[in-house]
């Protein structure tokens, strides 16, 4: 999974978790096809009282990464696959594989941005990974997705500037113009962006992120922090609060090739319930 020949981008909760999700969901989108915009740009249900806070903190990123080097070394993928976000569905061995094969790196760093996201760095000759982390409702980390084909260590690197224009950007479109407009701010090398277009507008129908930006007309990404390979920011609305990363996939963003003339872009890669206003598992 994690060989020299490793896709630049590993997302394989976010795959798994999005495609299940497209398959029982029976499209959702609207009469106009699969880009038109969903259900919600025509009937809005807005989504009324205060905002969703962020999970309680249950651990430090050093107690996370004890108790997941832990789990790992175990070789139990029931406990392994229980390290991914809540409410997501690991299918077949490769979620667990990815996971046991960081064994064969060596830490190198960790780093964690506003208390609700967080990067661990491995590396071994000639290959770098980078598991990227979020707090989810139980107050634990738990891994999002593993970047297996990392040109360089992430953490301590300096977030850009753009980051945040870029999230801005791209819920603006999705609000006003849906998900056909939207996939040209999504990432190319991992998540629903590596999809054509129409089915990635089915399989996006399920994202919790498009129901966010319909649900409350006052939703907007807040910037929690990152680096510069990825950023996080906190979605928060009466119902969710979400957490959604963009992450730079080394020129193959369709962000690179559309809209901006350089080769290295944020683009939105997924997005992860992490509380709601039932305070337990989302789902």
């Amino acid at each position: 999974m994690l060989s020299s020949r490793a896709a630049p981008l590993v997302l394989v909760t976010l795959a798994i978790a999005l495609g299940a999700a497209g398959c029982g969901s029976g499209g959702g989108s609207s009469g106009g096809g699969a880009g038109a915009p969903s259900a919600h740009t025509l009937y809005p249900v807005v989504a009324q009282g205060p905002a969703t806070q962020p999970p309680a903190t249950g651990e430090d990123l050093n107690e996370a990464e004890r108790r997941i080097a832990a789990v790992i070394a175990s070789g139990d993928c029931d406990k392994i696959d229980g390290l991914y976000v809540l409410g997501t569905e690991q299918i077949g061995t490769l979620p667990c594989q990815t996971l046991r094969d960081l064994g064969s790196f060596r830490r190198s760093g960790a780093q964690v941005y506003g208390r609700q996201a967080a990067v661990v760095d491995y590396t071994k000759p000639g290959q770098v990974a980078s598991m990227v982390l979020v707090r989810d409702w139980d107050g634990l980390f738990h891994v999002g997705f593993v970047a297996g084909e990392e040109p360089a260590t992430t953490v301590d690197t300096a977030l850009d500037r753009s980051a945040e224009g870029t999230a801005t950007a791209a819920i603006n479109v999705l609000r006003r113009s849906g998900c056909r407009a939207f996939l040209r701010f999504t990432n190319r090398a991992g998540g629903v962006g590596t999809l054509n277009d129409p089915s990635a507008c089915q399989i996006f129908a399920a994202d919790p992120l498009q129901s966010a930006v319909f649900d409350d007309p006052a939703a907007r990404p807040v910037l929690v922090g990152g680096n510069g390979r990825f950023a996080f920011f906190s979605i928060r609305t009466p119902t969710v609060y979400l957490i959604s990363v963009f992450a730079k996939s080394e020129g193959t963003s369709a962000i690179a090739h559309s809209l901006r003339a350089g080769p290295d872009e944020y683009a939105y890669t997924g997005s992860y319930v992490t509380n709601n206003q039932l305070g337990r598992a989302p789902g």
